[in-house]
């Protein structure tokens, strides 16, 4: 019998435990991981609008760039609540 197959973790799963998409790409056979393209298109649609976006800035940075602490991430967003003004906060 074969056993089935095991769920991958989550590409913001891994992420979020400081692993870099390159890297989780290549383990998880993926060319493109789900939500990658999402938020790439998110992040550029909301410069175009100028439209402030501070948790699609974090997940963007996160996925693009190489050297975001995802810890950091949280705390940038937690403090960047209270600096906008924003009324959820």
């Amino acid at each position: 019998m074969h056993e089935p197959p095991q769920p991958q973790p989550a590409c913001g799963e891994e992420l979020g435990k400081g692993r870099k998409l390159e890297d989780i790409q290549r383990e998880m056979g993926l060319v493109v991981a789900e939500g990658v393209t999402t938020a790439s298109s998110a992040y550029d649609l909301a410069r175009r609008a100028g439209v402030e976006t501070p948790i699609i800035d974090e997940g963007a940075r996160l996925a693009f760039t190489k050297n975001k602490d995802p810890r950091r991430a949280v705390r940038d967003l937690m403090l960047a609540r209270r600096q906008t003004g924003s009324p959820l906060g």
